[in-house]
């Protein structure tokens, strides 16, 4: 189960990631701290 969410997050990470190319900057750099919180997060659990 955990490996089936880790591939599902990665290819919404990976969607994601081509919709920041046509954002604005000062959006982009919201979602992606936001993401790294998010990875950090995951780590400490």
């Amino acid at each position: 189960d955990q490996k089936i969410m880790t591939e599902r997050g990665q290819e919404g990470i990976k969607k994601t990631m081509e919709n920041l190319k046509f954002l604005k900057p000062e959006i982009r750099e919201k979602i992606i701290k936001r993401m790294q919180r998010m990875a950090a997060k995951r780590k400490e659990t």
